[in-house]
């Protein structure tokens, strides 16, 4: 029932995607995508690994490593390539 959903997403602390991992949000038209994504619920951080890239609108963001702080809203990485277009939301 509803209270075993509750039970299991509250003993979640994190998740690990490997492969070709692919995350999109219509809402924003954000796509994203790496061979190996971590998600770390206690400060609501996805760092992305293997060729990561990511894409809001036309603007594209690639790095060896990149980091998404949902809470924030932003991205941030190393060794970063970015193509921003100007006018849209970052």
């Amino acid at each position: 029932g509803g209270k075993d959903v509750e039970d299991l997403q509250a003993s979640i602390k994190g998740m690990t995607a490997t492969g070709d991992v692919i995350i999109s949000r219509q809402t924003d038209q954000v796509t994203a995508t790496a061979e190996k994504v971590e998600y770390l619920k206690a400060n609501e951080t996805m760092v992305m690994t293997g060729s990561p890239d990511f894409k809001r609108g036309r603007s594209r963001i690639e790095g060896s490593i990149l980091t998404i702080e949902l809470k924030n809203n932003t991205v941030s990485g190393e060794d970063i390539k970015a193509d921003l277009v100007s006018g849209e939301n970052r």
